[in-house]
């Protein structure tokens, strides 16, 4: 099933975008949105092994959000570093302040996801402005 996102800037840049594929085709064609150098946003058909622009094979390009699987691993290590840190011995026996509870981080809002693609809750590159401002946020639209 594919869904649509629409990605916004402050400067005035605004364009929708396809995510995923249909039932019949997604196994030849899902989509993804990447920042094309050439192109600003393209929507990348990434079932193609490379991804490639649409508009032009030698373009170079960089995928918006980041890989679901890589994510997961590394929170994963992360919680596992903080599980097996050692307690030095004076801390194990009472001897320290007692830390005040660390606030948990809210998990980032998955805004849309095609197998291991992701775009989650931030601030991406602007294909205009070339600014750290551009965020996706979903149509609700999604089809077959």
């Amino acid at each position: 099933m594919g869904s649509s996102v629409i990605a916004s800037c402050p400067c005035g840049f605004e364009q929708g975008c396809t995510i995923g594929g249909s039932m019949t085709s997604f196994r030849t064609h899902r989509y993804f949105p990447f920042l094309c150098a050439d192109c600003g946003l393209v929507s990348v058909n990434v079932a193609e092994d490379p991804p490639v622009c649409p508009r032009g094979s030698a373009h170079k390009i960089a995928q918006y959000g980041s890989n679901w699987r890589e994510r997961r691993e590394r929170e994963k290590a992360e919680q596992a570093l903080v599980a097996a840190r050692k307690v030095p011995f004076w801390e194990w026996i009472g001897l320290s302040r007692p830390k005040p509870a660390a606030e948990p981080q809210p998990e980032a809002r998955t805004i849309c996801q095609c197998f291991d693609y992701e775009i989650v809750e931030g601030q991406y590159t602007c294909p205009q402005c070339r600014k750290e401002t551009l965020t996706f946020d979903s149509t609700g639209t999604h089809f077959d």
